[in-house]
């Protein structure tokens, strides 16, 4: 068994050997922690994911160095379309346990994808600001962006509940559900997923029994003395029941009567009626050309505004390549240097982490880096310096101060200052005085009381005895 206090192999000790840790408790720890990853699996498996990332990292709360714990929340991770903390949950697992860990081979599988990482990035950047339209309350700009996110990485559920948010804000209940019961196939037990699923659903049911309701309306009848009345919803229809005819003189009487008032109507209504109806649809008119002329400059302004827009995302997307392969690449960096650095090949390890750019790691990569160049120039120092030493021994002035420098490049004050000093050293024995002074004053000003300050001062003093002109300038 592994302590976990020293790392040694105590194979079935109960008390570790090295360090004296009670194992029995470092048992129970891993029991413990074995046992929110038992349950974290069980979850995985029945798409209870939500619930099995919780287990997962109660396990590994317990337990920081449970492998296993640590690949299947980074394969949740990308199951649920969150790549970029799968990777980092990977990286951590190799970093711990660099042989026989799967975790390699999912890290290799990214890697092998030039593609993939830049995939990553228009992701995020497209999902950022899809969530920067909705706070402009932007929303349609927004669905298209939430698309093609989706378009490019169907798992991301954060992206289904975004775009089903924005549905249900424009009541477009139908599409919200749709797209929210999309996300619950990922993800069944996402407690944010069903809420607004439950919302949007009530909503589709309600609409539906309103449609069913205004299908089939109730038609009521009722019966007064001479009629009877229907009420079909705001409809109204009265019937008579009986209507009388008239003959003989009272017709004619009536026919005679109806042709004067029909000549006074249309005389005193009709005519009237006829051109105020010509002077309002020439109103009328105007009024739609002066309408369609305000649609068209407005439908003239909004497509300037998608080819300003259309111009920024262009830009925005040639920037997004750039710093992708840039991303990539010092992804790819970081991870060389920590493998030259697993097989002791240092120096290798230190032209790989030099190319590393941190402004582009995630917190949890800029720690690994920082962790990694610290030990990676401890010992790359040591190489540098034993070089470099050897050479000033045989008198090869030239590459001796190339490594003295890079010595002091990576610890200026590297072995009590001695780095320093026989890098001026190493100047003044090739002839360069000037740069030979440089050094020996930042010797003088670093461990001026020091022996080596005092010596570094005698050789300064020589130069400038040696060249009076030059002294005043170069004495700090």
């Amino acid at each position: 068994m592994k302590c976990y206090n020293c790392g040694i192999d105590t194979g079935f000790e109960t008390i570790c050997p090295n360090c004296g840790m009670n194992l029995i408790i470092n048992k129970k720890i891993a029991a413990f922690s074995n046992y929110w990853y038992n349950d974290g699996l069980e979850r995985a498996k029945v798409r209870d994911l939500s619930g099995a990332m919780e287990s997962l990292k109660k396990s590994l709360k317990i337990n920081k160095e449970n492998i296993d714990a640590r690949n299947l929340l980074g394969l949740i991770y990308l199951e649920i379309g969150e790549t970029v903390e799968a990777l980092t949950e990977w990286v951590i697992s190799k970093n711990l346990q660099p042989e026989d860990n799967l975790a390699g081979s999912y890290l290799e599988s990214v890697q092998q994808n030039a593609g993939r990482l830049e995939t990553i990035n228009t992701t995020i950047k497209k999902y950022n600001q899809a969530i920067k339209y909705c706070n402009e309350k932007n929303d349609d700009l927004a669905i298209i962006n939430l698309k093609k996110v989706l378009t490019i990485n169907e798992h991301l559920v954060k992206a289904y509940q975004l775009l089903g948010l924005v549905y249900i804000k424009q009541e477009n209940y139908k599409k919200a559900e749709k797209y929210l019961k999309k996300a619950l196939n990922i993800n069944k037990t996402d407690s944010r997923t069903l809420r607004y699923l439950k919302e949007a659903s009530s909503k589709v049911e309600a609409v539906k029994k309103i449609k069913k309701k205004s299908e089939n309306p109730e038609v009521k009848v009722k019966k007064e003395k001479n009629r009877t009345v229907y009420t079909t919803g705001n409809d109204t229809i009265i019937q008579p029941i009986a209507v009388k005819e008239r003959t003989g003189l009272s017709s004619v009487v009536n026919i005679m009567i109806g042709v004067i008032l029909g000549t006074l109507v249309v005389g005193f209504l009709v005519i009237p009626a006829i051109n105020q109806s010509a002077k309002n649809d020439t109103a009328n008119s105007v009024t739609k050309v002066n309408e369609q002329l305000a649609d068209k400059e407005a439908q003239i302004n909004d497509l300037n505004k998608q080819i300003e827009e259309s111009n920024k995302k262009i830009e925005e997307l040639q920037k997004n390549v750039e710093t992708s392969a840039d991303t990539s690449n010092t992804y790819t960096n970081l991870l060389t240097a920590l493998n030259y650095y697993n097989a002791k090949d240092f120096e290798n390890a230190a032209n790989s982490i030099t190319s590393v750019n941190t402004e582009l790691l995630s917190t949890e990569a800029k720690a690994m880096y920082d962790s990694l160049l610290a030990q990676v120039n401890d010992e790359v120092v040591k190489i540098y310096y034993t070089q470099a030493s050897n050479y000033f021994k045989g008198g090869d002035y030239a590459n001796a101060i190339n490594f003295y420098q890079k010595v002091v490049g990576i610890n200026e004050g590297y072995d009590s200052g001695m780095a320093l000093f026989n890098l001026a050293r190493s100047f003044e024995l090739s002839g360069d005085t000037e740069n030979a002074k440089t050094y020996y004053n930042k010797v003088i000003e670093s461990f001026g009381k020091y022996k080596i300050g005092g010596l570094s001062q005698k050789y300064l003093e020589a130069i400038n005895a040696a060249n009076p002109d030059n002294t005043e300038a170069n004495v700090q």
